[in-house]
């Protein structure tokens, strides 16, 4: 089960620019709108990207997974991407902190495991996403978000095991009733 969590063709929904991100706007190419950061380069250490409080983690605290659509604008062949979720829980800040590597100039799906960070039931906190690569300081850098994603497996798992046992419902009772009828039959051949 999927749901949106967002979707920046509708809004910006108050990211704002972090570490090393010059602006943010929605940017539209080819009829098609998302959210473009600037990037500022200063070293290859240096991670740079957008963030945003979250007020209410109550749907992360209900997912297994989290899917960040996005492309990053560099002359590399690749990226490290960087998502950073924090919530609090007791006066004591928990945060899940994923990294992979994506192919640059491409429009890629990443996802992250939410599963120990969710389930801790968190109030409010914070998600950032970053980028960083070697790159030189005078090339435009950008990088975009589609959209964010939230999975949950648990409710498919229910179903699954309901139609599993529908299924299992289902066989025995043709089993019972071709039972039923090759004995019926039997009967009727042998009175014949």
């Amino acid at each position: 089960n999927s749901t949106l969590f967002f979707d920046f063709s509708q809004s910006l929904y108050g990211f704002y620019p972090t570490d090393n991100a010059a602006y943010l706007e929605q940017w539209e190419e080819e009829g098609h709108t998302f959210l473009r950061t600037a990037l500022i380069h200063i070293s290859s250490k240096e991670y740079m990207g957008i963030g945003i409080p979250l007020s209410d983690l109550s749907h992360i605290n209900d997912s297994d997974a989290i899917t960040l659509r996005l492309r990053v604008m560099s002359g590399l062949d690749t990226a490290d991407i960087r998502l950073l979720l924090s919530g609090e829980k007791d006066g004591c800040e928990i945060v899940l902190d994923g990294t992979a590597t994506v192919a640059c100039g491409e429009w890629v799906d990443v996802t992250f495991p939410l599963n120990a960070f969710a389930k801790k039931a968190l109030s409010s906190g914070s998600m950032k996403i970053w980028t960083r690569f070697d790159s030189g300081a005078n090339e435009e850098l950008y990088l975009d978000v589609d959209t964010v994603t939230l999975h949950t497996a648990r409710e498919t798992g229910i179903l699954s095991i309901v139609l599993l046992i529908l299924l299992a419902i289902a066989l025995v009772s043709s089993l019972v009733s071709l039972y039923v009828f090759t004995v019926f039959r039997r009967r009727k051949n042998r009175s014949a």
